[in-house]
């Protein structure tokens, strides 16, 4: 048949949430589509699961495949993801005397992410603790663009004393995911993760490449970061190596990396960290560190003799706190 019925179709924003308009282009192509009494049979169940995977693209734009029945038919799902484009392509197919009828409905997605809003209070402190910080002096060196503070219940005297107590409000307890946020990261990994050498090609703050591990993240040997990358660790952060950036001489000056963890950072003796870093627990951070960034924990963070080089954290690397303003398109859709 391959007819081919361009439409255009935004995700609108709605009070109760985002709806995918998915159906409106089934309903366009209907009235200029001939098909047989089989065929229209096949064509609705093909619709039924397309609808289903236009709906789960929203919810994560991520590759997925699925499987599933519409009436006494059934339907075969493929969503396939590349950077910010995607192809939902549903085959649907009944049975006939003579054997099998299929159809196929395809659509192109375009998916673009706007910066969210504010930064949250503890994430604009050089050092931010929902207890106390403790442990040795560190020093602070302020920003290009901004002055350091601090944020926490006790901090030790020394070179800290002298850093301003941050003024911004900020949440108690902050934890690794804010209530009702939607996420969609590109990566899961079900299990622990060690972080290869190179990452973030291709990704900008307009769109970063988020990777959800859900046990814990280990730095084992060096690593360059090439573009703006976030990590949701649903375990601890182990950092035993360097890991530092490499963007353009025009990039902002912020950080490009978020590793956040829903229990502990961890960083050893000896290592330079370029992010900003988030505990839901605690963090513990070696003798002879450097951190260029930031780093914020729940509860206590525990500071050997540290250097603290404050860069400001990037509101690109916000998702899970800040839902961003999200914005899918429709390019094209075609039958056959």
């Amino acid at each position: 048949m391959g007819k081919t019925l361009p439409i255009l179709v935004v995700i609108g924003a709605v009070a109760c949430g985002y709806y995918i308009l998915v159906q409106d282009a089934i309903f366009e192509a209907s009235g200029r589509v001939e098909l047989s009494p089989s065929q229209t049979v096949a064509r609705r169940a093909a619709g039924a699961g397309y609808v289903r995977g236009a709906e789960l693209l929203y919810e994560s734009f991520t590759d997925t495949s699925f499987a599933g029945r519409y009436a006494d038919d059934s339907f075969r799902v493929n969503i396939d993801v590349v950077g910010t484009r995607a192809v939902v392509s549903s085959l649907g197919l009944t049975r006939t005397d003579s054997g099998f009828v299929d159809h196929i409905v395809r659509a192109e997605f375009s998916r673009n992410v706007d910066s969210p809003g504010a930064l949250p209070g503890f994430l604009k402190a050089a050092i931010y603790a929902g207890n106390r910080i403790s442990g040795h002096q560190a020093a602070i060196e302020p920003s290009a663009v901004t002055a350091p503070c601090i944020l926490a219940s006790v901090h030790p005297k020394g070179n800290l004393a002298s850093v301003n107590q941050c003024s911004e409000d900020v949440v108690d307890h902050p934890t690794l995911y804010a209530p009702d946020v939607r996420l969609a990261p590109h990566s899961r990994v079900d299990g622990d993760m060690v972080i290869p050498s190179r990452i973030g090609d291709g990704a900008s703050a307009r769109s970063p490449f988020i990777w959800h591990v859900a046990g814990d993240l280990i730095v084992n040997d060096p690593v360059v970061v090439h573009g703006y990358v976030l990590f949701l660790v649903d375990g601890s952060i182990r950092i035993n190596a360097n890991i530092q950036s490499d963007g353009p001489s025009d990039a902002p000056l912020e950080s490009s990396l978020g590793l956040y963890a829903g229990h502990d950072v961890v960083i050893a003796d000896g290592v330079t960290v370029e992010a900003q870093m988030f505990a839901a627990g605690g963090a513990t951070v070696g003798d002879e560190t450097v951190i260029v960034g930031t780093i914020a924990a729940a509860n206590d963070v525990t500071l050997g003799r540290t250097m603290i080089q404050f860069r400001p954290a990037s509101r690109a690397l916000i998702p899970n706190w800040v839902n961003p303003a999200e914005t899918i398109t429709m390019l094209a859709y075609d039958e056959q």
